[in-house]
C-alpha cells in the first residue's frame, strides 16, 4: 500500500532507507548547515595535523611555526572583512562560543553601566538565550521587531537606539529566508550614540561581503565551516577599544578570552577559507547565481501554488540560498522523500531551530501559523554544479507531484476554497512594498 486516502496515511515505501542513493551519488544542498572542506584548505591544514604539534606560545621551533601560521591566519581573516589590524581577530572553539563571547563578554566588561541590550526577534538562540546570563549583570534583553523577511524594522529600531542601550545585536542574514540585513543606517546610529553593535555573521559570512572599515561594527562573529573551512573553530572580530571580559578561567590564550588548547589545524584552515572565501571569487558567485536561477525559474514555471521567499530586490538576498513555500505539501515530508531520491536539503527551518522555534519565528515575522512547515530550504556551495540544480529540480517536481496527489487539501487550495500559504505570503510582500507594512532596515 502506498497511500490510504481515507485516513491520510502515507506508505513507508516512499521514505524507505533501502531505496536511498549511496553517498557518492547524492546532491548536497544543505550548505546553510555546513559546507565541504575544500581540498586546498585541507592541504594547508595537514602539516598541523601530521607534523607540527607545538602550541603557539612555546619557545621551540614547531611553536614558532605555529605562531607564524596563526598570525598569517589572522591577517587573512582581517583582510576578508576589512579589519584595521589582525590583532582585532580572535579564535574561539566554535561559532556559538564566538556569539557567547561577544554578548556576555561585552556585558560583563560593562557591568555596572546602566542599559539594556537590543536584540533582533530573529537572533539565533545562541544570542537570544544569553539573556539568562546578562541579567546577572543587570542587563536585560529587549527585542526589536522584524518584518515579513525577518529583517529589522528600521524606524522602531532607530528610535530605540536613541534611548542609549548598552548594545545592539542582530544577524547578518536570516537563514530561514536567506535575506540579508542592511547594516549602514543601524551602524551609523549606534556609532553616533556610542552604542556597541554586534553582528552575528555565522550565517552568510564569507558569502556576503562585509567591510568593517566602512561600517562601524563593534563585534562580528563568523563560522568558517559555512564557507568551506573546518568545523571546530569560530571567529570573532572585536574593534580596537571595545571592552570585553573573560567568561572562562584558564590560560591566557586569545588575550584570556578563549582559554584552552588551540587547534592550530582548524585556525590555519579558517585563515585559508577566508583567503578563498566565495565572496571574493567571481566565478563561484556566478555559478551559485545560475543555480538559483535554474531552481527559481523551474519551480515557478512548472508549479502553481509556490512562493519564493525573497525581497523584490532579490540581489540583496544570499545567492546560494533558496527558500520556497509550497501549497499542499508538508516541508518535512518533501525533504524526506527528496532524501530517498538523492537530494539532501532542509525543511523550512534552519539547522539552528526546533519546531517550537519555527513557530516563534513564524509569529514574530507576522506570517500565518504553520508557514515554515510548508517550506523547503535549498542551499548550495562553491563545489556545486549547475547540472546538480537541474537534477535537484527534477527530484523536487516529482516529489511535489506525488505528495500533492496524496493531499486531501491541495485541490481545494488550488481552486481557492482553502487557505493558501503562497498567496498569503505574496500579499504580505505586496503590502510591504506599498508601504502598508514596515520597511526593511
Amino acid at each position: 500500500m502506498r497511500c490510504d486516502h481515507k485516513n491520510g496515511t502515507i506508505s513507508r515505501s516512499l521514505f524507505c532507507s533501502d531505496q536511498m542513493k549511496p553517498l557518492d551519488h547524492r546532491i548536497y544542498f544543505d550548505a546553510q548547515a555546513t559546507t565541504p572542506l575544500l581540498p586546498e584548505i585541507l592541504e594547508a591544514m595537514l602539516p598541523f595535523l601530521e607534523k607540527c604539534h607545538g602550541r603557539s606560545d612555546a619557545a621551540y621551533l614547531s611553536a614558532k611555526k605555529a605562531r607564524k601560521a596563526k598570525w598569517e591566519a589572522r591577517e587573512k581573516i582581517a583582510a576578508m572583512i576589512g579589519a584595521d589590524s589582525p590583532e582585532e581577530i580572535y579564535f574561539t572553539q566554535s561559532d556559538i562560543q564566538a556569539n557567547h563571547l561577544a554578548i556576555m563578554g561585552y556585558t560583563l566588561a560593562m557591568e555596572g553601566v546602566q542599559g539594556d541590550w537590543l536584540s533582533s526577534a530573529c537572533d539565533a538562540p545562541s544570542v537570544r538565550l544569553c539573556d539568562s546570563m546578562t541579567q546577572r549583570w543587570s542587563c536585560r534583553r529587549r527585542e526589536f521587531p522584524v518584518n515579513v523577511h525577518g529583517l529589522a524594522m528600521l524606524d522602531p529600531l532607530l528610535e530605540q537606539i536613541q534611548s542609549h542601550p548598552l548594545m545592539v545585536s542582530l544577524p547578518l542574514t536570516v537563514p530561514e529566508w536567506g535575506s540579508v540585513q542592511s547594516l549602514e543606517a543601524i551602524a551609523s546610529a549606534c556609532d553616533s550614540k556610542g552604542v556597541a553593535l554586534f553582528v552575528d555573521a555565522t550565517h552568510g559570512g564569507g558569502w556576503h561581503t562585509i567591510d568593517v572599515s566602512r561600517i562601524p561594527v563593534s563585534m562580528l562573529s563568523l563560522a568558517p565551516h559555512r564557507f568551506h573551512g573546518p568545523a571546530g573553530v569560530g571567529l570573532l572580530y572585536r574593534r580596537k577599544g571595545t571592552p570585553m571580559g573573560s567568561l572562562l578561567p584558564g590560560e591566557r590564550s586569545e588575550a584570556a578570552l578563549s582559554p584552552g588548547m588551540e587547534s592550530m589545524a582548524a585556525i590555519v584552515g579558517a585563515g585559508e577559507a577566508s583567503a578563498r572565501s566565495p565572496q571574493g571569487d567571481p566565478q563561484v558567485m556566478n555559478t551559485v547565481r545560475r543555480i538559483r536561477h535554474v531552481l527559481t525559474e523551474g519551480l515557478e514555471h512548472h508549479l502553481d501554488g509556490v512562493a519564493i521567499l525573497q525581497r523584490e530586490d532579490a540581489c540583496s538576498d544570499l545567492s546560494h540560498y533558496l527558500s520556497v513555500a509550497i501549497d499542499g505539501v508538508d516541508g518535512e515530508a518533501l525533504m524526506l522523500m527528496a532524501n530517498v531520491r538523492g537530494l539532501e536539503c532542509h525543511s523550512g527551518v534552519s539547522c539552528r531551530v526546533s519546531q517550537g522555534e519555527a513557530d516563534r519565528l513564524t509569529r514574530v515575522c507576522g506570517l500565518p501559523e504553520g508557514f515554515l512547515r510548508s517550506c523547503l530550504t535549498l542551499s548550495w556551495h562553491a563545489l556545486s554544479r549547475e547540472e546538480e540544480a537541474h537534477e535537484a529540480l527534477e527530484i523536487l517536481l516529482g516529489c511535489i507531484k506525488t505528495l500533492r496527489e496524496m493531499s486531501p487539501s491541495w485541490s481545494r487550495i488550488a481552486s481557492g476554497e482553502h487557505f493558501s500559504m503562497s498567496r498569503c505570503y505574496a500579499q504580505l510582500c505586496k503590502d510591504l512594498r506599498e508601504g502598508r507594512g514596515d520597511h526593511d532596515a
